[in-house]
């Protein structure tokens, strides 16, 4: 069964680490340090923001978040802004509202 991803879900599990295994003995840690609700005419959705090391910079990719608390769930980031010894990911979820 599939979950409907939401804010709500999210905001549950702020300030928490996510883990990524991006090879065989190697897992890169992110914080999931914001959520905002995205407003567009017609559709609706939020944004993630995920900060990590900067020694491990992930590409713009879909990943397998794996949460101690959630089900794995894979989300695609990208990285976009590096500050001192940490990298800035975003994830974004959109989907159309249903006006029937």
């Amino acid at each position: 069964m599939e979950i409907k991803l939401t804010k709500d879900i999210f905001n549950k599990h702020l300030n928490t680490s996510y883990r990524i295994k991006i090879q065989e003995n190697e897992i890169v840690e992110l914080k999931l340090i914001k959520c905002d609700e995205k407003v567009l005419p017609g559709m609706e959705g939020f944004t993630l923001i995920f900060e990590g090391p900067a020694d491990k910079v992930l590409d713009d990719n879909s990943y397998k978040f794996d949460h101690d608390k959630m089900e794995s769930i894979n989300i695609f980031i990208s990285p976009y802004r590096q500050k001192d010894d940490r990298v800035f990911y975003d994830a974004q979820f959109t989907s159309i509202v249903d006006e029937d």
